[in-house]
């Protein structure tokens, strides 16, 4: 087992990783974090003195060699990034991502691979600018993608590769609505989109 890190004054980092089954399944997780509101503090402006940022994230991926010709990796991704400006604004947003890929050798000359994927990011805004119609903003936008790939070369002096993939969108354009009792702003909620994508080649 490997254990890797770095303690700063602003932030600090650890990570993970070795084998779970030797040769069989092996493991990495990693993640980061901020506390640096103390660096606003020593700022001479009243409002960043006021305010606060922060972000972490995390990644962790395991591998799982099921046989010699079977290989299976699972990876996910998660962030958040945070500010908070004294009496004008606050920013939010997140990305989430996980992916799952197979590999498979059929033979000494054809191979697979099948993965399947979902990546998310999402924002969220609250604008105190204008007094007594503060308001709160998200929109997101996700992808999921299930794709296969093949691979041979049992043609002399040929290779083929051939696949398929699968694509569906989901997007968030936005939703305002107040933020509070005492704002007067207008519920806004725009309809999401979806779309769909599919592709097959040679």
């Amino acid at each position: 087992i490997k254990v890797n890190g770095g303690l700063g004054i602003i932030n600090s980092r650890l990570s993970v990783e070795g084998p779970i089954i030797k040769d069989k399944l092996t493991f990495y997780a990693g993640a980061r974090s901020t506390y640096s509101d103390w660096v606003l503090k020593l700022l001479s402006n009243y409002d960043l003195q006021q305010s606060s940022v922060r972000f972490y994230d995390v990644n962790a991926k395991i591998d799982y060699n099921i046989n010699a010709k079977n290989k299976i990796t699972a990876f996910g991704y998660l962030s958040n990034d945070y500010f908070d400006y004294y009496q004008n604004a606050r920013y939010g947003y997140g990305n989430l991502i996980g992916s799952i890929k197979w590999n498979q050798i059929m033979s000494k000359s054809s191979s697979g691979v099948l993965t399947a994927n979902i990546s998310r990011y999402n924002s969220d805004i609250v604008d105190f600018t204008a007094k007594n119609y503060e308001y709160n903003l998200n929109t997101s936008i996700e992808q999921e993608q299930l794709a296969y790939h093949f691979s041979t070369n049992f043609i002399p002096r040929h290779k083929i590769n051939a696949g398929l993939s699968a694509v569906r969108y989901n997007v968030e354009p936005g939703s305002s609505s107040p933020f509070d009792d005492k704002s007067a702003a207008m519920f806004v909620d725009i309809s999401d989109e979806q779309a769909f994508e599919g592709a097959v080649y040679l």
